[in-house]
């Protein structure tokens, strides 16, 4: 991420400059660190989550759902009604998994930058 991230020579920075807009310290502007790091966490994490969230909906039984069809439900209705209740206990773990995540996150950069953050990198 830091190569891509290079104020100077990074990839993102030159994509940029290709379209007009002029280059950008993503994570040592007080404005963009934080938000880059959100999207770099979200592009780190999204998988896992939906393989967690596929092999749940792979593991529902289908009977509930056939007989909410049968009894004349729509899509929204089957979703809401039959197939998130059944999916809560994956979607708990997936959200139990990001939160662990997200504490460890918050100490890698506290370890790294210290109680102040630092006043090149603000967070």
């Amino acid at each position: 991420w830091l190569l891509i991230l290079d104020p100077t020579n990074g990839i993102a920075n030159h994509l940029l400059t290709q379209v007009g807009i002029p280059r950008q310290e993503f994570l040592g502007s007080v404005g963009q660190s934080l938000p880059t790091l959100m999207l770099i966490d979200v592009w780190q994490w999204t998988p896992m989550m939906t393989l967690l969230l596929l092999a749940g909906l792979s593991t529902l039984p289908e009977e509930p759902e056939e007989a909410a069809l049968v009894d004349g439900a729509t899509g929204w209705q089957r979703f809401r009604l039959v197939i998130l209740p059944m999916l809560l206990p994956t979607l708990g773990t997936a959200l139990v998994l990001r939160a662990v995540d997200a504490l460890k996150t918050f100490d890698l950069l506290y370890a790294t930058k210290g109680p102040g953050g630092g006043s090149d990198f603000e967070a």
